[in-house]
């Protein structure tokens, strides 16, 4: 029998390439193009972490104030001179398998977060990484995997699989949006 993670990798599998492809027309050693990939998680993340904490993540997740990542990325794009983004707006779930559907989509990007806080390292230096480095070196994912299993029986997979679609969804309109702002003129 497939465990409750195996089952949401497997099943959102699609979705979560389509992410990473959208996401990796981003030249992350490029400035400009670094602000437009931050931007893009804001207009995602923001109304996300919200929608968690609206509907009370913090008793599922107990170390939920440790791994909420809203402000870092404001100090990122301030620090780029940038402006906050307007969040896309996001219908939150109530049930508690949609909650942590969306969970398991922010904790899993910490881990590509990781890979991609170096390439900002190796191809602009300076650039700010409180977002995209947000939690290394704190065991994050791994108590994020073991909170979430030990109320594998108690979720409904349904309102599981919508809580990913819905996070997933909501960072692919954002990184349409951004990258139709960095194409040319006419294109």
């Amino acid at each position: 029998m497939l465990s409750l993670r195996q089952w949401v990798r497997d099943s959102s599998a699609p979705l979560h390439e389509r992410v990473d492809a959208a996401f990796s027309r981003f030249d992350l050693s490029d400035r400009h193009e670094y602000g437009r990939f931050l931007r893009a998680h804001g207009m995602a993340l923001f109304d996300l972490e919200a929608a968690l904490e609206q509907g009370g993540i913090e008793r599922l997740l107990t170390d939920w104030p440790e791994r909420r990542r809203s402000a870092a990325l404001r100090e990122d794009l301030q620090a780029l001179e940038l402006g906050i983004p307007t969040p896309l707006g996001v219908e939150p779930g109530w049930d508690e398998g949609w909650h942590w559907g969306v969970a398991y989509v922010l904790e899993g990007s910490r881990l590509g977060g990781r890979v991609l806080s170096q390439c900002v390292r190796e191809g602009l230096g300076d650039a700010p990484l409180r977002y995209l480095a947000h939690g290394q070196g704190t065991p994050l994912w791994p108590r994020f995997l073991e909170q979430f299993e030990q109320h594998a029986t108690s979720i409904d997979r349904a309102q599981l699989s919508a809580g990913v679609r819905a996070a997933f969804e909501q960072f692919l309109h954002a990184a349409a949006h951004e990258l139709q702002a960095l194409a040319p003129a006419g294109s």
